[in-house]
């Protein structure tokens, strides 16, 4: 029997993060005085456009990111209902990292050290509905109310529109996210150096599953948080959908992973919100 309805959103939800990291990437403008008209500078402008890039052509709607300078985060609410959707976020995860880190490497760069972590998500609302009325979506519906522009130009516009505010409500309250970027804010002095991923051993069972080789295994823990994280070399893709992704955990199975609270599965499932898939627009 399935552990939630299809489209079931609550208020605590278990979330995967990918958090990517340039090294080095400071150290290239320190040496261009922090002057991006600087000659020095060029190298460094050219990397960031090349990582960015790189990170837009993975973005998809199952696999959204967040782009700030030389970092990326990637992110999602895991599922309950199986745990293939765990095993898709760790290898769009392998495979965003893996080609970041093929063009640093072809470019003489550092390449890129990156953290993916689990942890609990409490959902924040935000209310999009409103910019249909206010600012920028009331001046659209005003000029094509009067004929100043076609539809067209109306959709043009509406894709096109900057708002004064913004927010990434996914990433509100999400604890994934924070694990992730303390650890790789610890980075060599904790172990974790070098130009590799680390993955949170929270979203595998008990044993390391055949499809994934791992090299070093680190304890770590800092603000009230711990885990173990490891190395991971490879993913055997093929191997994983062979064994149908045994091995890997489910939102449910993560949570009782994460909390000593023996209550924590009734207290996610008691926070249900409904389907919130189809808001209801006045």
């Amino acid at each position: 029997m399935a552990k939630c309805h299809r489209g079931t959103k609550r208020e605590f939800e278990v979330a995967a993060s990918l958090w990517v990291d340039l090294l080095g990437y400071g150290s290239m403008l320190e040496a261009a005085g922090w002057d991006p008209t600087a000659e020095a500078a060029r190298s460094a402008l050219n990397r960031i456009v090349a990582f960015q890039e790189t990170v837009s052509k993975h973005s998809m709607r199952t696999f959204p990111t967040f782009v700030l300078n030389d970092g990326a985060i990637a992110y999602r609410d895991l599922s309950p209902r199986s745990r293939n959707v765990t095993f898709d976020f760790l290898w769009r995860s392998v495979t965003l990292h893996a080609e970041i880190n093929a063009a640093e490497r072809a470019a003489g760069f550092p390449s890129a050290r990156a953290v993916l972590a689990v942890g609990f998500r409490a959902r924040r609302f935000v209310d999009y509905s409103q910019r249909l009325s206010t600012h920028e979506g009331l001046r659209i519906k005003e000029k094509l109310a009067s004929g100043s522009i076609d539809p067209e130009q109306a959709i043009n516009h509406a894709l096109l529109a900057r708002h004064h505010s913004d927010s990434t409500p996914e990433l509100q309250h999400n604890y994934a996210m924070t694990k992730a970027y303390l650890v790789d804010s610890a980075g060599s002095k904790a172990g974790f150096g070098g130009p590799r991923l680390f993955v949170d051993m929270n979203i595998f069972v008990a044993d390391q599953p055949k499809w994934a080789k791992f090299s070093e295994t680190l304890d770590w823990s800092g603000r009230g948080m711990k885990g173990i994280f490891a190395a991971i070399d490879s993913l055997n893709i093929s191997h994983a959908r062979r064994t149908q992704f045994q091995g890997v955990r489910d939102a449910f199975e993560i949570a009782q992973a994460l909390s000593p609270n023996p209550e924590i599965l009734n207290i996610i499932r008691s926070s249900r919100l409904g389907n919130l898939r189809r808001p209801k627009l006045e």
